[in-house]
């Protein structure tokens, strides 16, 4: 049983990763940020092979998010 699973996970996660390849999404951060509200949905779009770009507004100099992270 344990084969068979690994195997579906395996072709799974291979179909995902390729889902987004050569797609490119755009995130919007504010100041004040939750980490995990934007890192997290990042890596995953990094992990399905898509290209993940960060904008933030030119007035601001420095963003922190919640956790102090710049």
């Amino acid at each position: 049983m344990q084969e068979y699973y690994d195997i579906i996970t395996t072709e799974y996660r291979k179909r995902c990763r390729m889902e987004l390849n050569g797609k490119r999404v755009l995130t919007i951060v504010s100041p004040d940020y939750d980490d995990l509200e934007l890192w997290y949905p990042i890596i995953r779009l990094r992990e399905a092979g898509a290209h993940v770009d960060i904008a933030v507004s030119m007035r601001i100099q420095r963003i922190k998010g919640s956790m102090d992270y710049q």
